[in-house]
């Protein structure tokens, strides 16, 4: 994104999403104050959408917009992640997921009792 694409509260915003050359949403917001808050916005209306699509955003307030490939997941079939802990315990992670992990999956860092200075190596 380009950095003159501002996006501030109350900017009026139009959004189209085309998936496979037919319009499928088109939306009008005026109450995002970035794009994280527009993606939200965008992701929360597609959630019947699957597959990829093109997004088209224009910020009538300040003259720019852009055109670029979207990816949305139906409600509840987002892909699910696994990270590794430690060799034993993998996390998946996914829409389920909420914040830290149990205590017996976290991993286990060994750390020394005393802190080495670079003084302290000669």
């Amino acid at each position: 994104m380009n950095r003159n694409m501002k996006i501030e509260l109350h900017d009026r915003i139009y959004v189209r999403i085309t998936q496979d050359g037919i319009t499928r949403i088109e939306l009008s917001i005026n109450n995002a104050a970035s794009m994280t808050d527009l993606i939200g916005e965008i992701r929360y209306a597609a959630r019947h959408i699957d597959g990829l699509a093109k997004m088209f955003v224009r910020n009538h307030t300040r003259g720019w917009s852009l055109e670029q490939p979207i990816k949305f997941y139906r409600e509840g079939t987002a892909p699910r992640y696994r990270y590794r802990t430690s060799r034993r315990n993998p996390i998946e992670m996914g829409a389920d997921y909420h914040g830290v992990a149990p205590r017996s999956q976290r991993s286990t860092v060994e750390r020394s009792a005393h802190t080495i200075f670079p003084w302290e190596t000669h």
